[in-house]
């Protein structure tokens, strides 16, 4: 079973020493990373995404289990962790920065440009993971979850751009292996995704605008 693999495998590292790297396209403004914090905003979303399904799915009692000693110790050394992270390897791509239609644009504005707040969303993204953790742990073993990460990490780390589109496939990966929720919890979860997807065509039909140094009408998107 693991001979396709194998193969894929070996394709893809015979494209990237034709190609000279990963990157499609434009290869000077997407240059590899060490963007370790690309996993923190991945969590995030993902459990922004997943709430519903997490809640219905996850013993309340496993999700708010009360932490040991022991468990405190690995809570603040995590912390300690994240903030090295964030200081050493957070990256504000150029384009983040000089396209306001994007969504991108505006969380950038508020998360990374701002110290406080930068810093501030490690509770966040420490939560975000441990209920990410919670619901694949309760359905996947130790080496399943082992080797998703991984793989997200390879997939996600080296881009310094923020793309949430970046985030589909290793959100979908994890949605279908987690424990699934039923009945209200699924329906909920549906009317998050159809209240984005509203929001997301109401801005882009209804809010057009207009960039001084440049013809034609903009619009928001992903």
């Amino acid at each position: 079973m693991a001979l396709p693999n194998l193969g894929l495998l070996a394709g893809f590292i015979a494209f990237v020493k034709w190609n000279g790297g990963i990157v499609l396209g434009d290869k000077s403004n997407h240059v590899p990373s060490a963007h370790v914090v690309q996993l923190f905003y991945l969590a995030a979303f993902s459990a922004g995404m997943s709430v519903f399904t997490i809640l219905g799915g996850v013993p309340l009692a496993r999700l708010l289990k009360r932490p040991s000693v022991r468990s405190w110790m690995v809570i603040l050394a995590t912390a300690t962790i994240m903030a090295a992270c964030i200081y050493k390897f957070t990256y504000v791509h150029p384009f983040l920065l000089a396209d306001n239609r994007h969504y991108n644009f505006y969380i950038c504005k508020l998360v990374l440009r701002n110290q406080t707040v930068r810093y501030g969303m490690i509770p966040i993204y420490m939560a975000s993971a441990y209920f990410c953790w919670q619901a694949l742990a309760t359905e996947q073993t130790l080496l399943w979850v082992t080797i998703y990460v991984i793989a997200t990490a390879l997939t996600l780390i080296p881009s310094p751009l923020i793309e949430l589109r970046y985030f589909i496939t290793p959100y979908l990966i994890y949605r279908i292996a987690m424990r699934q929720s039923r009945g209200v919890w699924l329906a909920l979860e549906f009317l998050l995704y159809t209240a984005i997807n509203a929001f997301t065509v109401w801005m882009f039909l209804t809010k057009p605008f207009r960039w001084s140094h440049e013809e034609g009408i903009q619009r928001f998107m992903w």
